[in-house]
């Protein structure tokens, strides 16, 4: 009688368990406002030969688009990306999405983010989760309706040999969210 109660109560945690799990679960539906590449884990559609501080419209052919993000050499050590956006676009919360094809063999490749000069954070590419690594940043309340203007910058030490190579940046809306049950 002992052993049919106590696996009645295992089975009675379990169900509550599944129950409160499957209500939690979110599934999300995005809208992309902006994106530069193609997600491929290569970096070939890109510019190789660019140096200097780089800037980019969105529109522009990808090929005008810096390959990477360095400590100095050739001095790739800032990227701003310009692009509007809608009164619509500019009140939602808004994504960005950053994705690289592989990075140098050092411990990580730091980097800050800023959208018009409001600086969102500091970040960065660890090696150990290589290859095909990226990071969503809430980059929320930082965009205006029209022009808007985001920096990329390096944040490792000049000439530590640290570097990225992109594969793929978007910016998204979370458009809807469902709960799956």
């Amino acid at each position: 009688m002992k052993t049919k109660e106590k696996v009645i109560q295992i089975m009675c945690i379990v169900f509550i368990f599944i129950l409160a799990t499957s209500t939690l679960a979110l599934s999300e539906e995005t809208e992309l406002i902006w994106e530069i590449g193609e997600r491929d884990g290569k970096c070939s559609e890109f510019n190789q030969t660019s140096t200097g501080t780089v800037s980019y419209s969105i529109g522009e052919n990808y090929s005008k688009f810096p390959y990477e993000l360095n400590d100095g050499h050739l001095d790739r050590t800032h990227i701003f990306i310009r692009y509007n956006l809608t009164d619509k676009q500019a009140k939602k919360g808004t994504y960005l999405s950053l994705c690289i094809a592989n990075h140098s063999t050092n411990k990580s490749f730091g980097f800050s983010v800023s959208v018009n000069d409001i600086k969102i954070g500091d970040y960065s590419f660890r090696y150990e989760s290589m290859p095909d690594s990226c990071k969503v940043i809430s980059i929320n309340k930082t965009h205006n309706s029209g022009k808007n203007v985001m920096l990329i910058e390096n944040t490792n030490a000049n000439g530590t040999n640290h570097w990225l190579n992109w594969d793929y940046l978007s910016t998204f809306e979370v458009v809807k969210q469902h709960r799956i049950a």
